[in-house]
C-alpha cells in the first residue's frame, strides 16, 4: 500500500438462485467472505506533512502500529432463503430466514480484540390488495426478528500475537419490530400510512478478569409512524411530503465498544423527519428531482476516542439535519450505444442544537466530520464490450473534533474505470481496471474524528490503481 502498514488480500464467494413452482418462488443466497487488512493508524497534521507514507509511530508508552501489526481480519458466512406464496389471487406472503457466522479479529496497539458473532433474522409479511376501477388499496402487515450472539474477548497484543486475556465477554442481543402499512392511490393521488413497534434487548456478562453475572438490559419501546401522501402535478412530474419518526439503537460494537465497557447509559436515537420533494421527467432521456428535509435526533450517538485511542460511544442532547438534495440523471444516444451522464448535489448544514459534556458546551457547533457540500457528477461511455466510466466527486472542509478547533480542506477526487466485458463457454466475465486521484496535498479520504493526541488524519496515495475480475456462472 502506500502507506506503512497497508497490506490487504480478500476473497468473495458469492451463489445466489431461485427455484419456482405454481404458487411459490423460492430464492436464496449464499455468500462468504474472508479479507485482512493492515491498518496504519491516524497522524497528526505534523507527522503527515514530514511523512504522509508512515504509520503511527510510538508514542510514549504505546509502540507503534508496525510493531503491534495492527489490521483486522474477517471471516464471514451468510445464508438467506426467501419464499413468495400468492395465497390468493389478492393475498401473498413472504416468509425470510437468515443466519450469519462471523469470525473478527483486531490487533489494535492497546490489545488484541477477538470477537465471534452469531446472526439469525426472521422476516414475515403480509399483502393484501385489491382494485377498483378509481381506487388501488395495499396493505403490508408483517414482523422482523433478529438475534445476534457475540463472544468478545480481549489480550495483550504482543507483536500481533494474542497474549495473556484482558476480558472476556459475552453480549446477546434481540430486536424485535412488529410493523403495518397502508397504500392507497386514488386518481393522481397517494397516501401512505405506516407504523412500527420497537424494542431492543440486551443481555450482558463478563467472566473474566472480574465477574459480572449476567444482566438484563431493555431499551424504552420505540412505536414509529410515517404518513407520506404523493400528488401527480402532470403525466411526468409529482410532488411528494413525508412525516416519520426514526430510530437507531445501540449496536453491539456501541454499546460494548474497544474501550471495554458496559455503556448501560447508551440510549437509542430518535428523530422526526420532515421532507418535501419534486420529481420530474423532462423527456425521455433527461430526468430531475429535489428534495429538502429537516430531521431533528435527540439522544444522537457520537463518536470518542480516549488517550489509548480506544473509541466509545456517548450521547449527545439534540441534533439538527436539515438539508437540500438535487439530483439530474440522462442518457445521450450516439451511434455506438447510450451514454449515461448524472449530477447530484447535497447540502447539509448539520449543527448540535444541545450538547454538552462536563464543562463542554458544544451547542450550535456543526456536526463532527459532516461536510456542508457534497458534489458528484459523473457518465457512462460505451463502445462495443468496452464502457468507460468517470465521475468526479467534491466534498466540502468538514470538522474533525466536536469544538469546531480542527478542520478538514475540501476534497477533490476523479475516478475512471475502464470495463471489457466478455464471454468464455458458458461463463459471462468483466475485466475492470480502476484509477483514483486525488487533487491536493496531502491527500486525505478518511478521517478519526475526535482522536486524541489530534491524530484525525489518514492519508492516501494521490493516484491509486486497482484491476478487478468478475465471473458469473449461467446455468
Amino acid at each position: 500500500g502506500y502507506r506503512a502498514q497497508t497490506a490487504q488480500q480478500r476473497a468473495d464467494v458469492l451463489l445466489h438462485g431461485s427455484i419456482n413452482t405454481s404458487t411459490t418462488k423460492y430464492a436464496y443466497l449464499l455468500a462468504y467472505t474472508n479479507y485482512h487488512y493492515e491498518t496504519p493508524g491516524g497522524l497528526t497534521l505534523q507527522q503527515v506533512i514530514a511523512n504522509p507514507q508512515q504509520a503511527r509511530p510510538a508514542a510514549g508508552n504505546l509502540p507503534s502500529a508496525q510493531a503491534q501489526q495492527t489490521g483486522v481480519k474477517n471471516s464471514t458466512t451468510y445464508l438467506g432463503v426467501q419464499a413468495v406464496t400468492q395465497l390468493q389471487s389478492w393475498l401473498e406472503q413472504v416468509v425470510a430466514v437468515a443466519a450469519s457466522n462471523t469470525n473478527f479479529q483486531n490487533p489494535f496497539i492497546t490489545n488484541y480484540e477477538k470477537r465471534i458473532e452469531n446472526n439469525i433474522q426472521l422476516r414475515y409479511l403480509l399483502t393484501a390488495k385489491h382494485q377498483w376501477p378509481q381506487l388501488s388499496i395495499r396493505w403490508h402487515i408483517g414482523t422482523e426478528q433478529q438475534w445476534q450472539k457475540s463472544n468478545i474477548n480481549n489480550y495483550q497484543n504482543i507483536s500481533g500475537t494474542a497474549g495473556e486475556p484482558q476480558f472476556e465477554d459475552a453480549v446477546r442481543t434481540l430486536q424485535q419490530s412488529v410493523f403495518t402499512q397502508v397504500q392507497v392511490n386514488y386518481h393522481q393521488w397517494q397516501f401512505v400510512m405506516a407504523a412500527s413497534s420497537n424494542v431492543t434487548r440486551y443481555q450482558y456478562q463478563r467472566n473474566y478478569p472480574n465477574i459480572i453475572p449476567t444482566t438484563n438490559y431493555r431499551l424504552a419501546s420505540v412505536i414509529a409512524p410515517r404518513w407520506s401522501v404523493l400528488y401527480q402535478i402532470a403525466p411526468q412530474q409529482t410532488v411528494y411530503a413525508t412525516i416519520a419518526k426514526g430510530f437507531a439503537p445501540p449496536t453491539i460494537a456501541e454499546f460494548r465498544a474497544s474501550d471495554n465497557n458496559f455503556n448501560t447509559a447508551l440510549q437509542a436515537e430518535q428523530g422526526w423527519m420532515y421532507e418535501l420533494g419534486y420529481k420530474t421527467t423532462l423527456s425521455q432521456q433527461l430526468k430531475a428531482s429535489v428534495a429538502a428535509y429537516h430531521l431533528a435526533v435527540n439522544n444522537g450517538i457520537v463518536r470518542q476516542l480516549n488517550n489509548n485511542g480506544a473509541e466509545y460511544f456517548i450521547n449527545s442532547n439534540q441534533l439538527l439535519q436539515p438539508g437540500v438534495e438535487a439530483e439530474i440523471e440522462g442518457n445521450i444516444a450516439y451511434k455506438s450505444g447510450i451514454i449515461r451522464y448524472w449530477c447530484t448535489a447535497a447540502y447539509q448544514p448539520y449543527t448540535f442544537k444541545q450538547y454538552r459534556t462536563g464543562s463542554n458546551i458544544f451547542d450550535g457547533n456543526r456536526i463532527t466530520g459532516t461536510p456542508l457540500h457534497l458534489v458528484t457528477i459523473g457518465g457512462i461511455i460505451p463502445y462495443g464490450k468496452y464502457e468507460l466510466l468517470t465521475q468526479y466527486r467534491y466534498v466540502s472542509k468538514q470538522y474533525l473534533n466536536d469544538a469546531n478547533m480542527v478542520v478538514a480542506p475540501a476534497n477533490h477526487q476523479l475516478l475512471w474505470q475502464l470495463q471489457y466485458a466478455f464471454t468464455v463457454r458458458k461463463t459471462s466475465q468483466q475485466l475492470a481496471i480502476n484509477v483514483i486521484h486525488g487533487i491536493g496535498q496531502p491527500f486525505v479520504l478518511g478521517y478519526d474524528i475526535n482522536a486524541a493526541g489530534n491524530r484525525f488524519y489518514n492519508p492516501a496515495a494521490p493516484w491509486q490503481y486497482s484491476v478487478h475480475w468478475r465471473m458469473l456462472l449461467q446455468q
